[in-house]
């Protein structure tokens, strides 16, 4: 049962960009495992094994400094967190969904859509990867293909305010 045109427009007059990146920030926030944190305790570990450690150690520290830059609104500084932690992990899944939100606050559409299916290809959290995927494709003036991603967010999730807030916003875009 689908509300008439008028309704889908005044819900979807009340969104805002700026509204839209602070409620990607809120979810970005929620995204950090603290099962990824390597306790600073010492072990008697083989040499190869230290060194291993150490640099999850220091994919966390950048991931947190990048974390701790974009709430800030330091997001050159983000950028070059982002990059130091990418040439030693290029396939942290958390990382790239923090690119996709530090895209999508530049307004580069295209590059986000990539930093967020780099997300998903990796193994990030589901749902915040294609929310931030529709929202990005939604960006770059694409509402059908944000649409069949919102589908998907709700097949997983079907009471997700946030992903009907934006289907609702996709199906009135595609009416105009």
């Amino acid at each position: 049962n689908v509300p008439p045109p008028t309704i889908l427009q005044q819900q979807a007059e009340q969104f805002t960009w700026s509204k839209s990146i602070e409620q990607l920030l809120k979810v970005y926030r929620g995204i950090l495992d603290p099962r990824r944190e390597v306790a600073t305790q010492e072990y008697d570990l083989p040499s190869g094994a230290q060194s291993h450690l150490a640099l999850h150690e220091e994919v966390a520290a950048h991931l947190r400094h990048a974390q701790s830059a974009l709430e800030q609104g330091q997001l050159d500084a983000a950028k070059q967190y982002l990059e130091q932690l990418f040439q030693q992990d290029p396939t942290n899944a958390a990382g790239w969904l923090m690119s996709g939100v530090l895209s999508m606050q530049h307004r580069r559409f295209q590059e986000a859509v990539e930093d967020f299916r780099k997300a998903l290809r990796f193994g990030g959290d589901d749902r915040k990867c294609r929310m931030g995927l529709a929202m990005a494709l939604f960006g770059q003036g694409l509402p059908r293909p944000s649409q069949k991603v919102l589908l998907e967010v709700l097949a997983d999730h079907p009471d997700d305010e946030e992903a009907i807030h934006w289907l609702i916003r996709t199906c009135t875009a595609v009416e105009d």
